[in-house]
């Protein structure tokens, strides 16, 4: 990681300057969130106080030069975000001015000093300063489209009025040594030089207090090296068990060994990962790291060059977005275009995901995935790319319901795996997306057991409502177990069936069924033919349509549909199953239904009853009886598709069309 971080640094072979390390330092804002910037002003020339200004926040808060710093202490610059506008105040800027080290007033050659100046001009003024930052912000506040979560940065300026135009100096201009030229007639121009030096002081202080002579982590060379200072703060440097070299604290520099040159083209390059290449998946934080396969001595030309694509997405990024699949939410993600739209043979590269919490300045690695191919995941946007078509076409959705359309052509994305797969578990959540992103088989028990689990608690209230929840899971399931099977991740094995298969199918009379028909119904199941490859979830899938077909017509003549407690909310065993046939044939003569597409469908389930056999458990070892209820329940899912599918294709009777499945479901009669 830390090499990664090094090739990313704009300054990986040069020798750094006081100007590069404040460039590095300071740190970008989302302007969406820190929308306006309050600005407090001195004039020039005597900084003296002038007023306080609430503006909107420039160039992506660059202009503030606001740094970091630790979460209950001052900042490296006077800027800080804001929480509550009175304590930043005088936590992060009146504390900034008051609390020089002797150290750092050495810097301050004038015998004036600029930053007593400043501390002596906000004391004296500071009730002033938050009666009038108070005003400006319940002004904001009217405003209709200023959000309630509005947020805002702090900081100081300078106001130059020897001009009929009035001049305004941020900190990130009075470090430009162009500037800083215009402030000689300053009484503290002196000092004014040496901001910048006092601002990189700050930093470095903050992370030598533990260090010696050593080899660098970084660049390999023997010189001075510090234990602090790498930019994600995993581990503390206060507590005895996260201390190595038998507990000395004065040598945890060799846990972590960097020199200060290194420290911060690190943290140049991992402002890169911050700004360009830090997304979301469901409500988890992760960075792509790249991590370059060099081929040449050069190879700073190769990691520009990817820089530069990067970039070039950034600025064209609406243009782009039309022609890139995406694999999660977020908006500004990025797989599609770094794996398959980069076309450039000097670029060679793996990805490194890495999970991740922040709290305050703490930093928790929650899950890493290294060394993933790009190849790897062109594969998973074209798997997931096939699936959004099927479940687009016209032919397919139009026959379901229209309530449902929605549903079914909603694009697949990864972020729902944690809720409505998983049911909201973190840490399968995660070993789900590494599998996927290293192309590892999976378990697909564990995933079936997670998805009867949720569709267990739904179906307790689901089911007295429309069926709609329930549906929009069982769907997005399917596609999700289709993405897995189209990406060889799921080991299959196509169930043996009964040894004695043809002595039951001549008892059942097999004759009568309609060799037409079975043809019929295994065009459907092609279809999807790796997700029906066995004879048991042909008949769970079918049963399922059955009963959701019966339900509807239950519903519709009683309000209710107590069938429903059959289901026993998808936690059904072998037993159960085939005692929900037998039932289900009983009610459909009790309701005299007789049309030709629910006779069709019997004799498909009988079909397929049969050859799945008798004993389940023997005769499919890999497929568990929560499979089996998740196939029922996409079966009842399908039920309207598998009604005009048959009808369709078999010219059913048309008096079906007055049993519509539209409503899936209905109260439960106890």
């Amino acid at each position: 990681m830390v090499e990664n971080f090094l090739n990313l640094s704009q300054y990986y072979e040069n020798h750094l300057t006081t100007n590069d390390k404040i460039n590095i330092l300071r740190k970008k804002v989302n302007t969406q969130s820190y929308k306006y910037t309050i600005v407090i002003f001195f004039d020039v020339d005597n900084v003296e106080y002038q007023k306080v200004d609430l503006e909107e926040t420039k160039e992506d808060g660059l202009k503030y030069l606001l740094t970091d710093g630790p979460s209950n202490g001052i900042n490296y610059s006077p800027t800080a975000l804001v929480n509550d506008y009175k304590k930043t105040f005088e936590n992060k800027i009146l504390k900034y001015f008051k609390s020089e080290e002797s150290k750092e007033k050495k810097l301050l050659k004038s015998k004036l000093n600029l930053f007593n100046k400043i501390y002596n001009e906000l004391e004296k003024n500071q009730e002033k300063i938050k009666t009038k930052i108070d005003n400006l912000i319940n002004e904001i506040s009217k405003n209709k489209e200023s959000s309630k979560n509005t947020k805002y940065l702090i900081t100081i300026g300078f106001i130059n009025k020897n001009n009929e135009k009035e001049i305004r100096y941020y900190l990130s201009d009075i470090i430009q040594e162009e500037i800083i030229q215009q402030l000689k007639t300053s009484k503290y121009y002196e000092d004014f030089v040496k901001i910048k030096e006092i601002i990189v002081s700050k930093f470095q202080e903050s992370i030598s207090d533990i260090k010696s002579d050593g080899v660098c982590y970084g660049c390999n060379k023997n010189t001075e090296v510090l234990a602090k200072g790498f930019p994600l703060t995993f581990y503390t440097f206060d507590k005895t068990n996260y201390i190595a070299n038998g507990f000395k604290r004065n040598e945890m520099y060799k846990n972590f060994p960097l020199c200060l040159e290194c420290i911060y083209k690190i943290v140049d390059g991992y402002n890169f990962i911050e700004n360009n290449l830090k997304f979301k998946i469901s409500k988890h934080s992760y960075y792509i790291i790249p991590e370059f396969v060099l081929l040449d001595k050069n190879h700073y030309e190769f990691t520009n060059l990817f820089k530069d694509y990067i970039e070039k997405f950034y600025k064209e990024k609406e243009k782009i977005d039309k022609l890139t699949v995406k694999l999660t939410e977020d908006r500004n993600e990025i797989l599609d275009y770094i794996c398959n739209k980069i076309q450039n043979p000097n670029i060679t590269y793996l990805l490194n995901f890495l999970f991740f919490e922040k709290s305050q300045n703490a930093f928790r690695i929650k899950f890493y995935i290294e060394n993933v191919l790009p190849g790897t995941i062109s594969k998973i946007l074209k798997a997931k790319e096939k699936i959004d078509l099927i479940f687009d076409s016209k032919d397919f959705v139009n026959k379901f319901d229209k309530n449902h359309k929605e549903i079914l052509t909603k694009e697949f994305k990864l972020d729902d795996i944690e809720k409505n797969t998983l049911n909201s578990d973190e840490k399968v959540f995660f070993e789900i997306i590494g599998n996927i992103l290293k192309l590892t088989l999976i378990d697909k028990k564990i995933i079936f057991k997670y998805i009867t689990e949720t569709l267990s608690k739904k179906s307790k209230s689901d089911f007295s409502s429309d069926f709609k929840s329930i549906f929009e899971n069982v769907i997005y399931n399917f596609k999700f177990y289709l993405l897995l099977l189209e990406l060889d991740l799921i080991e299959s094995e196509k169930g043996v069936g009964i040894k004695n298969y043809e002595k039951e199918v001549n008892q059942m009379n097999i004759e009568k069924i309609e060799n037409r028909n079975i043809l019929i119904i295994e065009e459907f199941f092609n279809k999807f033919e790796r997700a029906f490859n066995n004879d048991l979830l042909k008949f769970a899938f079918l049963l399922g349509s059955l009963t959701q077909i019966f339900m509807s017509i239950q519903y519709k003549e009683r309000k209710s549909t107590p069938f429903v407690k059959n289901i026993k909310n998808f936690k059904m065993n072998e037993q159960d199953f085939k005692n929900l046939f037998t039932e289900l044939k009983n009610k459909l003569l009790e309701y005299d239904v007789h049309f030709k597409t629910h006779k069709i469908l019997q004799e498909l389930i009988t079909f397929y009853y049969l050859k799945a056999g008798s004993n389940w458990k023997q005769n499919y070892k890999n497929t568990t009886l929560e499979e089996v209820n998740f196939y029922f329940a996409l079966g009842m899912s399908f039920s309207e598709y598998i009604k005009k599918f048959i009808k369709e294709n078999t010219n059913g009777n048309q008096s079906d069309d007055n049993q519509s499945d539209s409503n899936q479901g209905g109260e439960i009669d106890e």
